[in-house]
C-alpha cells in the first residue's frame, strides 16, 4: 500500500476471527486496519444494494482470509450475519422498564463518594 493512499482493496472475501468468528463481504485495508463490508444481496446486480455492517478489524485479531467470488460472499453473510450485541450481553428487564418499586433514583445510581480524597 502506497503511502499516498489511504485505503487499498483486497476484494471479496471471507475473513475468520478470533471468537470463531467469520464474515464475509468485500475487504480493504483501511490504514492498517482490515475493513469488511457484509452484504446480503449482490452489489453487482442490485446497484443500490448497501452494506449490512461494515466492521473494522486489527491484523492480530484474524487468524484466515478466504478468497472468494461475490456469490459465495453473499450466501456466507445470509447465514453469519454481525450483531453489535448477544442476548446474552442485554439484561432480561424490557426497554422502558421501571425500576422495582421502593426503589429511588438517587438509589440506582452508584456512590462514588466514600469520604476519601485521592
Amino acid at each position: 500500500m502506497s503511502t499516498d493512499q489511504a485505503t487499498e482493496d483486497i476484494g471479496w472475501a471471507i475473513l475468520e476471527l478470533m471468537g470463531h468468528r467469520k464474515l464475509a463481504g468485500f475487504v480493504t485495508d483501511d490504514m492498517g486496519l482490515v475493513r469488511i463490508d457484509v452484504y446480503t444481496e449482490d452489489p453487482e446486480v442490485r446497484m443500490r444494494a448497501k452494506p449490512i455492517a461494515t466492521q473494522w478489524y486489527g491484523r492480530a485479531a484474524i487468524y484466515c482470509i478466504t478468497a472468494s467470488t461475490v456469490g459465495l460472499c453473499v450466501e456466507v453473510a445470509r447465514s453469519h450475519q454481525p450483531a453489535p450485541v448477544g442476548r446474552w450481553e442485554l439484561p432480561e428487564t424490557s426497554v422502558g422498564s421501571t425500576p422495582p418499586s421502593g426503589i429511588a433514583d438517587a438509589e440506582m445510581e452508584p456512590d462514588f463518594d466514600d469520604g476519601q480524597a485521592y
